[in-house]
């Protein structure tokens, strides 16, 4: 199980050079719409950036990755926020207002974006199975003295389990 310190994750988050890279790569998946920064309260909820597209606002939640895609090929899903009291995770908070979700590797520079009912849904029905056989994932608040706990499932996993619950749900 590997850890990870929960300082430097959001030291990336602040990086006003990370910030434009994510401004763009929004700006170019929704052309027409609008790219809001959220700096405090929004941001607090997990929600970095909100898009305002085709009468709709689309709120980001944005996961930066320190390494590469192309060697890992996986999304970090958190399942318990903190360990010692048991406070559900993100991937798992079915109260959170996210729409989507954007993970960036600073590496190379790759982008992937996921539905976040997709998230919320898939992790559900394979939460067992990817907390067995996908690395688990400690990241360290030091100051607050809690740890959260992820698995690190492979995009394909991932892509294959929407695609099946997306299936069933069509009858």
């Amino acid at each position: 199980m590997g850890t990870s310190n929960f300082y430097n994750c959001l030291s990336n988050s602040l990086d006003k050079n990370i910030n434009d890279i994510i401004y763009n790569i929004l700006r170019t998946k929704y052309r027409t719409g609008i790219v809001i920064q959220n700096i405090s309260s929004e941001d607090d909820k997990g929600i970095d950036y909100s898009v305002l597209y085709n009468n709709k606002k689309i709120n980001v939640d944005v996961k930066i990755r320190n390494w590469s895609k192309s060697r890992t090929e996986d999304i970090v899903l958190e399942y318990l926020s903190n360990t010692k009291t048991r406070k559900i995770g993100w991937s798992v908070d079915k109260t959170k207002k996210t729409d989507v979700v954007l993970w960036y590797w600073l590496q190379d520079k790759q982008h992937y974006f996921a539905k976040f009912k997709d998230i919320v849904r898939a992790c559900k029905k394979k939460k067992r199975e990817w907390l067995l056989n996908y690395y688990r994932y400690q990241t360290t608040d030091t100051g607050a003295g809690y740890q959260s706990l992820s698995a690190f499932v492979p995009i394909t996993e991932f892509e294959k389990t929407v695609k099946e619950i997306n299936f069933w749900e069509e009858f």
